[in-house]
């Protein structure tokens, strides 16, 4: 199926397989490089599921998607090495909700293509390698508690969210590393790497012909089992947030801050919640980005450094709005950020018009990026949605649509992050 947008001059080919994987070619003659992404719709929120063929849900460790994926590698050979024999550069990665595996390169991809069909679609790992690669994640999981940063905004979410999982690193914590065994492994591969559950996006210089053919006969030399519906739980979210501040030591020159607001889980279908991401990213921008008199106010205090930034997101199941800075003055910043969130100004018409149009040539800007179009077009896999719908949803925001988030807003759904030198505490 060719599916085209006129008015993007752009088109992309369509298929579901016979074992229920979706396909997606995208060829771009004037590009070099080739991207490949073989997804997952399984992520570090995915905890509590019904197995396949049984009737109650199961729970199981914090981190163990992302565990999974390191073990995906742990293939009685070195994937990384077979993927530079062919000149190509693998990488995979574990998000919320998914689990990606991907590779580039600018030579001939169907050799690393199949590879990467097979060591996904073939787990190979045992207890040995398991214990190998627990102490692999815990070393990992506290090289991220040693990054000011990355532990900033974690703290911040576990501020913000009571039972909602995402308040958990996606590594897990040392406890639930510790917990994961080989039968959570399997019954996690066995839910949730079905093809009925991936997706495979190729977009390059391809030959769409070729690539179609590699994947449906490396497909049909493999069985799978009957595909099964997948029954998702997650736990239910308090509209308040769990803690309204919290002060954390570190050996830090400078202290870091965090504010984080927590809006509603906005339960709606994926084209209303784009649609409400769109227009959540408008209104911030509005009234913080570096056109607003809320920027001009914090470079009147010298109050801004580089280390200023924030971040919106509206997804199925959480939505929140993230501010950071590095000051010594945190406490003041943190007065006029709250304020601010507390008054936000509506957009007039113009500016609405104005903050669309930006959108929209961001939008013609990132047409440049094959990455843009690869991780976009599993985005509108696992939504339901083409790529086309996703780039032209701003259209359909209207101005109401922005500015009614304003009343979401509110003090109760604030939490404060400092992390600074334990000797100021």
């Amino acid at each position: 199926m060719i599916i085209r947008s006129d008015f993007w001059n752009e088109q992309y080919s369509y298929y579901k397989l016979n074992n229920g994987l979706e396909v997606f070619l995208l060829n771009k003659a004037d590009f070099k490089k080739t991207f490949c992404y073989l997804a997952v719709n399984y992520g570090s929120l995915d905890n509590e599921f019904i197995p396949p063929f049984q009737n109650e849900y199961v729970r199981m460790p914090y981190g163990i998607a992302h565990f999974l994926e390191h073990q995906m590698f742990e293939n009685n050979q070195n994937i990384n090495a077979e993927f530079t024999k062919f000149g190509a550069e693998c990488n995979a990665f574990t998000s919320f909700d998914r689990t990606t595996y991907a590779f580039s390169s600018c030579q001939n991809i169907i050799a690393p293509l199949e590879l990467l069909l097979d060591f996904v679609q073939k787990p190979n790992y045992n207890n040995k390698t398991i214990e190998k690669e627990r102490s692999i994640i815990l070393q990992e999981l506290m090289m991220y508690e040693d990054n000011p940063q990355i532990m900033l905004f974690q703290e911040t979410l576990n501020a913000m969210y009571k039972q909602t999982d995402i308040r958990i690193d996606i590594c897990g914590t040392e406890e639930s590393i510790k917990e994961i065994n080989k039968k959570h492994l399997d019954l996690c591969y066995e839910t949730f790497y079905h093809p009925s559950n991936m997706c495979l996006v190729v977009v390059g210089p391809i030959n769409e012909q070729e690539i179609l053919e590699t994947i449906e006969n490396n497909q049909n030399k493999k069985k799978f089992r009957e595909y099964v519906k997948i029954h998702r739980k997650y736990p239910e979210e308090i509209s308040t947030v769990k803690e309204k501040k919290v002060v954390k030591p570190f050996n830090l020159t400078v202290p870091k801050l965090a504010i984080g607001i927590k809006l509603p889980s906005f339960k709606k279908n994926s084209l209303e919640l784009l649609r409400k991401d769109l227009s959540l990213s408008m209104l911030v921008d509005y009234n913080f980005d570096e056109t607003s008199d809320f920027y001009e106010l914090l470079l009147e205090k010298e109050l801004l450094n580089d280390t200023y930034g924030y971040e919106t997101q509206i997804d199925d199941g959480f939505s929140y709005c993230y501010f950071s800075l590095d000051s010594y003055r945190y406490n003041e910043v943190i007065e006029l950020i709250k304020s601010k969130l507390l008054n936000l100004s509506k957009l007039t018409e113009e500016e609405f018009i104005r903050y669309k149009n930006t959108i929209i040539a961001s939008n013609i800007r990132k047409m440049n990026s094959l990455e843009y179009y690869g991780t976009s077009l599993v985005d509108g896999c696992f939504c339901n949605l083409t790529l086309f719908q996703i780039m032209d949803e701003i259209n359909n925001i209207t101005l109401e649509d922005v500015n009614s988030l304003i009343e979401y807003f509110n003090d109760d759904n604030i939490s404060v992050v400092v992390i600074k030198d334990e000797e100021d505490l």
